[in-house]
């Protein structure tokens, strides 16, 4: 079979390869808690899950949740202890705000990752975007330590980052902050603007793509060809898709449309530090520790701090989350998450 010209096989090779990073690319950006087209819809796999195991699973009253209560006159626990799994996307803030909410509640929980090629670690091939949990009953209702994980067969899942934190709102309790006009007001501007802005700082020069690049990756991805490829696939996708939609968004409400594209053509760390502006407009509270939520953080404060840990890892832009109000706030958050989260 004859050779091809060395030029053809450049172009061949590097299309392969553009392709894997535009997938890699798509799964990072598009693991939006149900957004990706997959054969079921995250209500319609909800749906099909156990509403009677659910809501068994969801009662506060024993693992994860809480330490199980006896029945009266007896050693036994009065209901059965599950343990949690979240699948979870590395670099995916949907899941992020789930991993966070579960450390912040101090509940157990273990983790899957879900390859960012292949998809491989999705439990069920009818939804295949993340972040999902499962619900699993023990055998040992005293425990859920590695040892006691031997499952009587009973298990439920909740896909779609929104679905999931109405869900643990329940037996965690913060149910009533999800119905709060502020909570929900800063809660939304999270999730449709300061995630996309977060995603165009680390992503919209290719020197912070390079360097985003093994912060959301797997170390498998991490050598020079998958880091190269990859930093470029997302820049690109960043410059030219996410960019341009972002400041039609920002145009259709009535902003700065000029000062925006500036900022995103030649600093979008800038950028970045005028949208946290926002933020920490909002926070309230004593000088010494002022949370969104007041003296304490609530659960826009503990989402807030899970969308930013990609930024606080980042050499470039790290310095942002540590000026003036916000670096007040991002040291008691630090704090707080160290005295709360369960090593």
């Amino acid at each position: 079979m004859p050779r091809l010209p060395r030029k053809y096989n450049v172009l061949l090779v590097g299309g392969a390869l553009a392709g894997v990073a535009a997938l890699w690319c798509r799964r990072r950006w598009g693991a939006t808690g149900g957004a990706a087209t997959t054969p079921l819809t995250a209500d319609a796999f909800n749906a099909l899950q156990s509403k009677a195991l659910l809501g068994e699973a969801l009662a506060p009253d024993h693992l994860p949740w809480a330490a199980p209560t006896k029945r009266k006159g007896s050693g036994q626990p009065q209901s059965r202890a599950f343990a949690l799994t979240l699948y979870r996307l590395m670099g995916c803030p949907f899941c992020a705000r789930v991993e966070w909410i579960l450390r912040f509640y101090g509940v157990p929980f273990d983790t899957v990752d879900v390859d960012t090629l292949s998809g491989k670690g999705i439990p069920d091939s009818r939804y295949t975007s993340v972040p999902q949990i499962k619900l699993a009953s023990v055998a040992d209702n005293h425990s859920i330590s590695p040892d006691s994980l031997a499952l009587d067969g009973d298990s439920v899942y909740v896909v779609d980052s929104q679905c999931i934190i109405s869900a643990l709102a329940a037996p965690l309790q913060f149910g009533g902050q999800l119905k709060d006009a502020r909570v929900s007001k800063t809660r939304q501007w999270i999730v449709n603007r300061f995630q996309t802005v977060s995603f165009l700082a680390t992503s919209s020069q290719w020197t912070n793509a390079y360097v985003t690049h093994p912060l959301v990756t797997p170390a498998r991805y991490h050598n020079a060809v998958f880091r190269v490829v990859g930093a470029s696939a997302v820049y690109l996708l960043a410059r030219w898709e996410i960019a341009p939609a972002f400041v039609k968004r920002c145009s259709e409400s009535g902003g700065d449309v000029g000062t925006l594209r500036e900022l995103l053509r030649k600093d979008p760390c800038a950028l970045l530090e005028e949208e946290l502006v926002t933020f920490t407009s909002n926070l309230q509270g004593t000088s010494a520790r002022r949370f969104h939520g007041g003296d304490k953080p609530d659960i826009a404060d503990v989402e807030m701090f899970a969308v930013t840990r990609i930024i606080e890892a980042h050499p470039v832009l790290r310095d942002v989350l540590h000026k003036g109000v916000l670096g007040g706030w991002s040291a008691a958050m630090e704090r707080e998450m160290q005295e709360r989260v369960r090593t």
